[in-house]
């Protein structure tokens, strides 16, 4: 690479203090007319921050003002395939960052979009294959680093577009390439804040290509995006936001900004990930390369110190005109947010907003007052856009300001006021006077209006008024419903004794699927999973994030909450073909992802194999049936037990590719609290309890789990299962536990209810003998009493044999007796509870109508005597519904 000679490292020394960060400390940081490009030697990342990926092999681009890593080939650090794309960003002063790399990921993607047929439209990715720094800045210019590559596979939608022609009834082969080369030029000029990406394709062949062009967008979980859209478009199952003038993602710690030239910008949601495209490509004028030609898109990336502003305005000099007929001019734009006695309010969001044609208010800029309550500098304002501004005003404990209107920026700097503010000091305690991690939600009118997860005391800024309460520790504590009214300037104290009612001794209860902040599609930081889990009263939430192996070990032992919470690493494969899997426990493994195990191209049985390679005890099928997911596209027969389609080229695999295999231990029988059974008329696409029970009566004793697949905070633990253990205390639990159980079978599945299901005195998992021709089933059953088990239904052999009502719906035990089951031959046996009311004001809300309050996993009988289960065979399931 090209190095800065001795008389200029020199004189950048004279200019600017040397940046000190080994072993890059030889090159000074450039003074304010030079921009720099070199090779990162360090295995440590170059950014602090904790989204910083950048070390040794990868490339650095910076100015005084800001500086931007670009990924090395095969890096493995993203969730993004390949290497040669933008992984860090910071804003900087003298090379020192004034914020914490906050940013994920740029990946690039260009494809051929298909209106008329859209499933046999293609996307496919950049994949870099050689890495040149073409101008180290020594001279003055823009610092230039230069990714030669090729288009490969972006397997997420590859696949999503192979099952929707499958859907509609055709074959969608792998796509291929284009026969192109692309360049991708990722320019700083000096002093600049602002990187330039300029995506070049390059066309090898005979033919003349018709391409849209855009980033895959993670900005990062720290960060909230905030964009305008002038236009909403939908096609081909997605829905644009379109006419976008930049897109900002900001915080109060730094922000980042981002633009297209000459495009009609827009965004959707691929996959659970954000993609950003021009629109005007997509339908009307796509990026045009004949054979022998280059073509180029140009995009902006800006780092800024400060709020959202910081970043965005570091745009316009490359965007004047960011929209068709478009100008974009900055204008002085600014106030001070004070109270209602004139002091000023820091740290209140200010937001700018603009009103699209069809009436919806979209924000543009976003500030963050200071300790003196200042925000703003300047505003973006569109000459041509027509359309009206407002301004509003929001800060913790007080409520949003009443928008203020205007069509060009006030003269004089604001002056807004914010309303008194108010906060909540609680105290929550258990039935011993211990503090307790609860739950509070707040309501209005019976509409849920705020909540937050506390450790027992504190206190929680809340706008002054009336409000409706609720303090839940999940479903075997007590809750507390009342009411109270927050003053304004003041506090209310909230007292909360929350005892422990159901006994769920012998049991720990786990999430097995959760995302948090290093999934693409969640922004719930580490920290806030564990309090949250805590507060849930969930035992054991599982880390399954998405194309990454992690652990929450290390925010279970920062948060003090150990006696509440533990957790097991995992990881949920994105498959779209073959299937979304669990997998745990995977230890990481210290590189940035975790080393996780492909997916793609693989069938049922090898991505499973993969994933026991890399050390994975347990795999789970995850919502197998739901919007035809797997067992629905191979036409999974209950009866056989088997697939029916027969040739896996029909959805993208080769055609020695396994479909199906018996080499998994669970099936989320139920992801969320959704009705599990059959619906005759929708057979293909419901009827996951009777999967569950084909697998058994067919000899596999596959474990039935309920898990929440949340990516959120409001239904943590919604399903949840309990697990058989040894020591029931958080602290001591080891996944090793979670492994055995779930390998045993001692598994209950519980949207709200516990339950000792027995037979003959064994429990969940074990095998019996039997020869008399008849079982003692033992059915206890436990809830708060404000959460009804109105009834209770018995299986064998996924035959419904007995439904009975509770005897007491609203005691805390609902039931508990024995029943003489029939049972005439090796048979498992089921038992599942049922209710007519949703759970108590402040636990999740949903129907309960078909949706079990609990579910038993099997107990197995050995009714020949001959020391074994032997099942009974594939048979259709016959039960009642409510």
């Amino acid at each position: 690479m090209n190095r800065l000679p001795a008389a200029a490292l020199l004189s950048a020394c004279l200019f600017a203090a040397c940046s000190g960060t080994p072993p890059e400390s030889s090159l000074a940081c450039p003074p304010a007319e030079r921009a720099q490009a070199f090779a990162l030697s360090s295995e440590e990342p170059f950014l602090s921050g904790v989204k910083a990926v950048g070390t040794k092999g990868d490339y650095l681009l910076r100015s005084d003002k800001a500086s931007f890593v670009i990924s090395g080939i095969d890096r493995g650090t993203t969730y993004y395939h390949y290497g040669g794309i933008l992984v860090d960003a910071a804003p900087t002063e003298r090379c020192r960052q004034v914020a914490d790399d906050q940013f994920e990921e740029m990946g690039l993607l260009f494809g051929k979009l298909d209106l008329a047929d859209f499933s046999a439209s293609t996307l496919r990715a950049f994949r870099g294959q050689q890495v040149e720094i073409v101008n180290d800045g020594s001279d003055g210019k823009a610092a230039h680093v230069r990714v030669r590559g090729v288009d490969d596979h972006y397997w997420l939608v590859e696949y999503e577009l192979i099952r929707q022609k499958f859907h509609e009834g055709g074959v969608k082969p792998l796509s291929q390439p284009y026969g192109v080369e692309v360049i991708v030029d990722y320019r700083l000029p000096p002093g600049a804040s602002t990187l330039q990406i300029d995506f070049s394709v390059r066309n090898l062949g005979d033919e003349t290509h018709r391409f849209m062009v855009g980033p895959e967008m993670i900005f990062g979980d720290r960060l909230r995006v905030a964009r305008y859209g002038n236009l909403s478009v939908a096609f081909g199952g997605f829905s644009l936001l379109g006419a976008i003038p930049f897109l900002t993602a900001g915080s109060p710690h730094g922000s980042y900004a981002m633009g297209m030239q000459d495009a009609r910008m827009s965004q959707t949601n691929v996959s659970g990930v954000d993609a950003v495209l021009d629109l005007d490509q997509a339908l009307t004028d796509p990026l045009t390369v004949a054979p022998g030609e280059t073509s180029t898109m140009t995009l902006f990336f800006a780092a800024g110190p400060t709020d959202d502003h910081s970043a965005a305005k570091q745009l316009q000099p490359y965007l004047a005109e960011p929209l068709p007929k478009w100008t974009w001019t900055m204008e002085p734009f600014g106030g001070r947010t004070v109270d209602t006695a004139g002091n000023p309010v820091s740290g209140a969001t200010v937001e700018v907003q603009m009103q699209n044609p069809e009436g919806a208010w979209h924000t543009l800029e976003r500030y963050f007052s200071d300790a003196e309550g200042r925000f703003g500098d300047s505003l973006s304002v569109f000459e041509g856009s027509g359309t009206p501004y407002r301004v509003v005003a929001h800060t913790p404990g007080r409520q949003p300001t009443e928008p203020l209107a205007f069509d060009a920026p006030p003269a004089e700097p604001l002056q807004i006021e914010l309303k008194a503010e108010g906060r909540i000091d609680y105290r929550i305690v258990d039935g011993t006077g211990a503090p307790l991690p609860a739950r509070i939600s707040l309501f209005r009118a019976g509409e849920q209006v705020k909540y937050f997860f506390v450790r027992g005391e504190g206190s929680e800024p809340v706008p002054p008024g009336a409000y409706e309460v609720s303090v839940t520790h999940g479903w075997e504590y007590g809750t507390h419903q009342g009411t109270l009214t927050v003053p304004e300037d003041g506090a209310y104290e909230l007292k909360a004794t929350l005892h422990h009612l159901v006994d769920t001794s012998g049991y720990l209860s786990a999430d097995t699927h959760t995302h948090q902040e290093p999934s693409a599609d969640s922004t719930v930081l580490l920290h806030e999973r564990i309090l949250s889990a805590a507060g849930e009263g969930l035992e054991v939430p599982v880390a399954t994030d998405h194309e990454i192996i992690h652990g929450l070990e290390a925010a279970v032992a920062a948060s003090g909450l150990q006696s509440w919470v533990n957790s097991v690493s995992g990881e949920e494969f994105t498959a779209t073909v073959p299937e979304h899997m669990t997998i745990f426990p995977v230890v990481p493994d210290g590189t940035p992802r975790g080393s996780p195990p492909v997916w793609y191209q693989h069938g049922l049985d090898e991505a499973f194999g993969n994933a026991y390679s890399r050390g994975a005890q347990v795999a789970f099928l995850n919502h197998p049936r739901g919007g035809c997911n797997w067992m629905c596209i191979i036409g999974y027969d209950r009866v056989a037990g088997a697939p029916t389609l027969d040739d896996p080229t029909r959805i993208g695999l080769d055609a020695d590719q396994s479909l199906w295999t018996w080499n998994f231990h669970g099936i989320e029988y139920m992801n969320g609290p959704k009705n599990p059974f059959l619906d005759p008329a929708h057979p293909d696409r419901t009827g996951l309890f009777d999967d569950w029970l084909s697998f058994l009566n067919h000899g596999h004793r596959i474990t039935a789990v309920g898990a929440s697949d949340e990516h959120g905070f409001s239904e943590l633990g919604m399903p949840r299962i309990y697990f058989g253990v040894i020591e029931d205390r958080p602290e001591l639990f080891h996944p090793d536990q979670l492994v055995d159980a779930v390998h045993r079978g001692d598994v209950l599945v519980s949207t709200g209810a516990f339950a000792r299901i027995t037979v003959n005195g064994k429990t969940m998992g074990d095998v019996i003998t039997d020869k008399d021709g008849s079982v003692d089933v033992g059915i206890r059953i436990e809830a708060l009493p404000e959460v009804d088990v109105a009834r209770f239904r018995i299986y064998v052999n996924c035959d419904e044999v007995l439904k009975a009502p509770t005897d007491a719906p609203g005691d805390v035990v609902k039931h508990d007796q024995s029943y003489a089951v029939a049972v005439t031959a090796d048979a498992h046996i089921v038992v599942a509870g049922f209710s007519d009311e949703p759970l108590p004001r402040g636990l999740p809300q949903f129907n309960p109508r078909n949706v079990p309050r609990f579910t038993s996993n099997a107990i197995y009988v050995d009714a020949d005597g001959n020391g074994t289960y032997d099942a009974p065979g594939g048979k259709a399931c016959n039960y009642t519904l409510d």
